[in-house]
């Protein structure tokens, strides 16, 4: 078997899981998912000069800007 040799990736996260994040069944529940994911993501834009210094000086920027959509309801009709 052929395999290919993978460069080592940045680690974004090293954690064990809380007991409170999982369910029942001792998987971890889907909501802490994305907090894991966030942290993860937090620290790679730390990691390549895009993180909280960075999110200051572009602050109108659209990754976070807050996007809403307003419907009316006199505008909304079924289906």
């Amino acid at each position: 078997m052929n395999r290919i040799a993978i460069p080592d990736l940045p680690l974004t996260g090293d954690m064990m899981v809380p007991p409170e994040w999982t369910d029942y069944n001792g998987h971890m529940n889907e909501a802490f998912y994305l907090v894991a994911a966030a942290g993860a993501t937090d620290r790679f834009l730390d990691m390549i000069g895009a993180g909280q210094p960075m999110s200051r000086l572009a602050a109108a920027s659209s990754r976070s800007k807050p996007i809403s959509a307003i419907c009316p309801r006199s505008k909304a009709g079924r289906g």
